[in-house]
């Protein structure tokens, strides 16, 4: 594509599916969906959800590009996307250097902002450094032993999560064959945000995954989570607001005022409310060996803080007046 034909662009953050940036022409010739992270990592194949959103809104566009940008430019692992090789590596020293390479075509002002953006990237050690890596080489070489500890025990801790994330799995879905939850996320999830839905609050809150929302599109109008860590989970109850229309948004409202929950009403512009939190009262942030797990006891812990998170759906409706749906 031609310069001329970027000059009109639109920018949206985080306002279409939660895409960090959607870069996109008037002409409808090109789209670029880019994701960002920095300080945390892809969950629950979010990249996926951003792919079949763009595609969904966006696929008459001749040119559709997504971009996934890391300090370290590091392509999308398989588990977190069905079609990794869709998203373009890049890093923050690329970019740097691209951005740098426009100084000298800049006026006065954007100059000035181009060359702050990188100083700030370098401040704030986003990007990548040699220096710093020949440092840690050389302390590594120094201390091998405390290092290697370090890592031992943080890969430990790794596999704990993922032990225990099958049991959380486990009960989970032994509360939906019960009839208790109607669904949950299957057994061979891989991710750590763990959600479930109950019939009641399915009806109550129209969660018939007819639109676009909160989580994508489609998307559900709430979640309920084992919410991570892992190590150290909590059940919570989170809405889904943004798009949803008004008699959603009156239910959620209701809900909100009835849970007493201490944050800002709620509008089709709010992207999340978490309206309840129970503590799973698991705290395995101290185990290094999946063995050491008492499997009975996380799971009996699990199952308290999800039965308490049922005795307030309840309790909730029953006060909003709603008829009980048949399990």
């Amino acid at each position: 594509m031609a310069a001329d034909d970027l000059t009109e662009l639109k920018v949206v953050r985080e306002s279409e599916s939660n895409i960090d940036l959607l870069i996109r022409t008037q002409d409808n010739r090109l789209v670029v969906c880019v994701e960002n992270k920095i300080f945390s990592g892809l969950h629950d194949r979010q990249l996926d959800r951003y792919h079949r959103y763009a595609e969904h809104m966006y696929g008459e566009y001749r040119y559709r590009l997504y971009v996934l940008l890391t300090p370290a430019g590091y392509e999308p692992p398989d588990e977190q996307s069905e079609n990794p090789s869709v998203w373009l590596p890049f890093s923050y020293s690329s970019l740097a250097e691209v951005m740098e390479s426009l100084i000298p075509y800049a006026n006065g002002r954007a100059r000035i902002c181009i060359e702050d953006y990188i100083s700030l990237l370098k401040k704030e050690n986003i990007m990548e450094d040699d220096e710093l890596d020949e440092l840690a080489s050389k302390l590594y070489g120094r201390y091998r032993g405390v290092f290697d500890l370090v890592n031992e025990r943080c890969a430990g801790q790794a596999g704990v999560a993922g032990y225990l994330r099958g049991i959380y799995l486990s009960v989970l879905n032994e509360y939906k064959k019960s009839g208790r939850f109607s669904d949950c996320v299957p057994l061979d999830f891989t991710g750590v945000y763990l959600s479930f839905h109950t019939a009641g609050m399915d009806a109550y809150l129209h969660n018939d995954r007819s639109r676009a929302g909160t989580w994508g599109n489609p998307s559900d109008t709430y979640h309920y989570w084992v919410y991570p860590t892992l190590l150290k989970p909590t059940i919570k109850l989170e809405l889904g607001p943004f798009g949803q229309p008004s008699d959603v948004i009156q239910a959620m409202e209701s809900l909100r005022r009835v849970a007493k929950a201490r944050n800002p009403e709620i509008s089709p512009d709010s992207h999340y409310r978490v309206v309840k939190s129970i503590p799973a009262r698991i705290d395995e942030t101290e185990t290094v060996n999946a063995d050491d797990v008492d499997v009975e006891g996380v799971k009996n812990k699990l199952r308290k803080a999800l039965d308490n998170m049922l005795d307030f759906e309840k309790k909730t409706l029953d006060e909003l007046g709603v008829i009980p749906v048949a399990q």
